[in-house]
């Protein structure tokens, strides 16, 4: 399997794509907190895909997953490949988020990484949390962005929101500076 460095320059090098998870630490993370997991994921789902360097990211380094993108932006149809699915689909239409979902879950691993907005994100956590396996991981990425005021349009902060959600169907959720991550029982 590759290493970290093996797995940015195919990304950057190879493929010509970009991440900013690579710039932000996330990957780091990633690569050291799911080590152990990286031949029996089976499926992760990405909210938020743009130009599909973090859908690379996540073929390379889960090794046997299915790797599901959604966007808002058609152009994600053209990074369609093996083991990488791809839907134009508003994080926010709840309605079509689980039609989605029911379709194609349940998932070992959720990440939004898509509008930043903080009813998208609360929108996409409950439609997408009773999709999530037994042990499987909800993270929300940037949400220093989502406490920005032009992305906060609740009434409530996204940091907030998850420090009051019913934790009764999780083993954890850590919220760090940038990220919130949470495990199903």
């Amino acid at each position: 399997m590759k290493n970290f460095n093996e797995i940015y320059d195919y990304i950057k090098v190879t493929r010509q794509k970009y991440t900013d998870k690579f710039h932000s630490g996330f990957a780091e993370f990633y690569f050291d907190y799911f080590k152990d997991k990286r031949e029996s994921i089976e499926k992760i789902m990405e909210i938020g895909v743009n130009r599909a360097g973090s859908i690379l990211f996540w073929k390379e380094y889960f090794v046997n997953a299915q790797i599901y993108g959604i966007d808002t932006r058609p152009r994600i149809l053209n990074y369609v490949e093996d083991r990488v699915h791809m839907d134009v689909i508003d994080q926010g239409n709840r309605k079509t988020l689980l039609e989605y979902a029911t379709i194609n879950g349940p998932f070992d691993i959720i990440i939004d990484d898509g509008s930043h907005i903080t009813s998208d994100q609360v929108a996409s956590f409950e439609t997408l949390w009773s999709f999530v396996t037994n042990g499987g991981h909800y993270i929300v990425e940037d949400i220093k962005v989502a406490q920005d005021i032009k992305y906060k349009n609740m009434e409530v902060d996204i940091v907030s929101y998850f420090n009051n959600t019913d934790k009764s169907e999780m083993e954890f959720i850590n919220i760090k500076p940038n990220m919130i991550i949470m495990k199903k029982l």
